[in-house]
């Protein structure tokens, strides 16, 4: 088996002779391996297998969304009922989602039913792997809260909101979490507007999300089929954050249905993210390190998807 040390010392060799214009390599790693993946059949025979595959995303990589519509593709050939779950669509949308996913409106009359302008002005990075999805027969689920008492949450915490609002929350919502509040208040002091008053509010409001998001799966999923019947197998599309280390909404779906066997799927930035000049402006000089995150003692992640760094990121 390839060793990873000798995989990138060929990535380096080849890209001194062909020159730092040619296609940058990208390859899977089996991060509990240890190793990069030399039989693809391999990765996709395991998540195929398994019942929840938790996709990570940066958002607005477009590299990443390609990905997930291979993802997508490969989990449709099991040909168990498909189920794909997205932060990015409310579960207040699901009936305009169920229309979509029958063939009674398009894309773009699901996007003007549902305002999902408004709501994530990116949604157009979302149209392949929806179209994948519909064509493969498999059911489309809106996972979030609505995003106005995520809002309110982060800004007064949950016990505060109005009876009104706290029904739009799942009723169990884990604010016990000591690894995920001290991971997420690493996260947040790169950011220069954060006020650390402010802290267990935004935490309170993220795993609000976290819940929700996992409520909304487990029940798309429904109870375990009887003997002999097919399981569903869902992929979800999140961001990293949410997944990572198997925290966030990927533990709070363990907690709820235990039985379902679960994979996580991330991918690399690679130098490829591009902050806007307002992005770059809110952004602390502060970096996060391996030693940082030692304390969680879980890998990030089951697989993750590579690319060679952008030689361009090591000038800046």
């Amino acid at each position: 088996m390839t060793s990873l040390r000798h995989l990138f010392l060929l990535l380096a060799f080849v890209t001194h002779l062909s020159g730092a214009e040619e296609k940058r390599a990208e390859f899977w790693i089996d991060l509990l391996m240890s190793e990069p993946i030399e039989e693809e059949s391999d990765l996709w025979e395991d998540l195929t297998s398994v019942d929840v595959v938790f996709v990570g995303e940066t958002h607005r990589l477009a590299r990443h969304h390609r990905i997930q519509v291979v993802i997508a593709e490969h989990l449709l050939t099991s040909k168990r009922p498909f189920v794909l779950g997205l932060e990015q669509l409310e579960a207040r949308h699901q009936p305009a989602l169920d229309r979509y996913a029958g063939g009674q409106i398009d894309f773009d009359a699901l996007a003007k039913t549902i305002d999902w302008k408004a709501e994530w002005d990116n949604y157009e990075d979302y149209r392949a792997l929806l179209e994948t999805v519909r064509e493969g027969k498999g059911r489309i689920v809106g996972l979030n809260a609505p995003r106005e008492v995520i809002r309110e949450t982060g800004k007064i915490g949950v016990a505060a909101l109005k009876p009104e609002q706290r029904s739009l929350l799942p009723e169990t919502i884990h604010t016990d979490d000591p690894v995920y509040e001290r991971l997420l208040n690493q996260l947040l002091s790169v950011h220069s507007t954060f006020d650390p008053k402010f802290l267990k509010n935004v935490f309170e409001a993220q795993v609000a999300r976290d819940d929700s998001m996992a409520t909304h799966l487990v029940a798309a999923l429904g109870p375990p089929p009887p003997q002999g019947q097919p399981r569903p197998i869902a992929m979800t599309v999140t961001g990293s954050g949410h997944i990572q280390f198997g925290l966030g909404t990927a533990d709070r779906v363990k907690w709820r249905r235990p039985d379902l066997e679960a994979r996580i799927v991330l991918c690399s930035e690679s130098g490829d993210l591009v902050l806007t000049p307002m992005e770059e402006a809110m952004q602390r000089a502060v970096q996060i390190h391996h030693r940082d995150v030692r304390f969680i003692g879980r890998p990030a992640a089951d697989y993750l998807y590579v690319k060679e760094q952008n030689p361009k990121a090591a000038t800046k």
